[in-house]
Parts: structure tokens; C-alpha cells; sequence
């Protein structure tokens, strides 16, 4: 049997379903044999970075022929609204993300303005 075995990385960009309603965004991003604890999710500067990526599990040296390859998983978002960091839920279930995020209510702040 002549195949190719190499261990380049594989990157996805995995389907994502964004939802909002008045007060949250909510994210169901799926992630395919991907463990919690490899999952990276990040806001900076109003942009939502979510990241995973496999590994290698098994090295068998009498591996002939390979399909189950490391893959990377990577998508951004640009918020249109400020988050509430202290309100944010992540969970995984059946190599699905569900994130949700609190949107924070805007500042209504009154404003005098002088004519000269």
C-alpha cells in the first residue's frame, strides 16, 4: 500500500449560527472532535477570537494509511456592542461550542450644549 502519511495541520473554519436578542449575542459554533480544554475564546478590541485545535494522540509505527489528521479551528467577529465580561457563558456538549454574551446597556448620560 503506497499513501502519503504526513502530519501537516489541517485548518477549518468551522460552522458557526450567531443569535441576538435585546440583551446577548449567542454563539452555537461547531467543533468536531475537539475537547473542552482546547478551546481558546477571546474578546480584544471589540473582536471575538475562538481558536481549537487536535492533537496527535497515538504514534503507531505500523500505521499504514492516515485520514485522522490534526486540524486547527479558527473564526473572528467583529461586536458591534461592548460585552459584560462578568456575565459570559461558554459550554461544549456533543462537539458543540454554546457561547453567550451579555451585551452591556449603553451609558444614556445627559449633554448641555452652549451655543456661542
Amino acid at each position: 500500500m503506497n499513501h502519503e502519511l504526513t502530519t501537516e495541520i489541517k485548518w477549518a473554519t468551522p460552522n458557526v449560527n450567531v443569535y441576538e436578542d435585546e440583551d446577548k449575542l449567542s454563539f452555537v459554533v461547531d467543533l468536531p472532535g475537539i475537547k473542552e480544554s482546547d478551546v481558546k475564546i477571546e474578546i480584544e478590541q471589540d473582536i471575538l477570537s475562538i481558536s481549537a485545535k487536535t492533537e496527535e494522540t497515538s504514534s503507531d509505527e505500523n500505521l499504514v494509511y492516515k485520514e485522522y489528521r490534526q486540524s486547527s479551528y479558527f473564526r473572528k467577529f467583529i461586536l458591534n456592542q461592548k460585552i459584560d465580561e462578568q456575565n459570559t457563558t461558554a459550554k461544549m456538549k456533543n462537539g458543540r461550542l454554546f457561547l453567550e454574551l451579555k451585551k452591556l446597556k449603553p451609558e444614556m448620560k445627559k449633554i448641555s450644549i452652549t451655543i456661542n
